[in-house]
């Protein structure tokens, strides 16, 4: 509670103004994965993923994801959709990532690529309000890749943008399957 006014608390006759209650949110729960990786201990400590850029190399995004929406990297050198390599970094309009795939810039997609995206940044807002991710303060730059020269060329293009962390559960198997 606060106290509002001239007054400290009313322990000499007089008359409080107004009390008002102060809410705080809770932050939200993780999932039993999360804790069994011992996030919540990191997040004691306040170590949440806050002002980092992690680059995450798989089947895409929807960076339009009630979970994820808020956190997904924004160019700071690109102008949205005016056709020009604004940064120079050789990719037009790039403005949240780049599709190595189809080489242009909408690497969405709804599949295994957001659910990594969850794994790692999920941080519970619009979600019922559970924790998915390791790094629940983390912004997100969004690679999508379908091949081996596609990842090799996604891996580039984060450390060109500055990420901190490149993920990736896309792998790739030996047909021969070597020891």
């Amino acid at each position: 509670f606060a106290w509002v006014g001239a007054d400290s608390a009313p322990t000499d006759g007089l008359a409080v103004d107004e009390i008002s209650a102060i809410v705080f949110t809770p932050v939200p729960p993780p999932t039993p994965n999360i804790t069994a990786l011992q996030a919540p201990l990191l997040w004691d400590i306040g170590i949440e993923g806050q002002g980092s850029l992690i680059m995450n190399v798989d089947s895409g995004t929807a960076n339009d994801h009630p979970a994820l929406s808020q956190q997904i990297w924004t160019n700071p050198g690109e102008i949205p959709n005016n056709g020009h390599d604004d940064d120079n970094n050789g990719y037009i309009d790039d403005t949240w990532g780049w599709d190595f795939q189809s080489n242009d810039n909408n690497p969405y997609d709804t599949g295994h690529g957001t659910e990594t995206a969850g794994i790692v940044m999920g941080n519970g807002a619009n979600n019922g309000g559970e924790r998915t991710g390791m790094a629940p303060l983390t912004t997100m730059a969004v690679g999508k890749i379908s091949g081996e020269s596609a990842a090799l060329e996604a891996y580039q293009y984060a450390v060109t943008i500055g990420a901190d962390c490149i993920t990736s559960s896309y792998s790739f198997k030996w047909p021969s399957q070597p020891d």
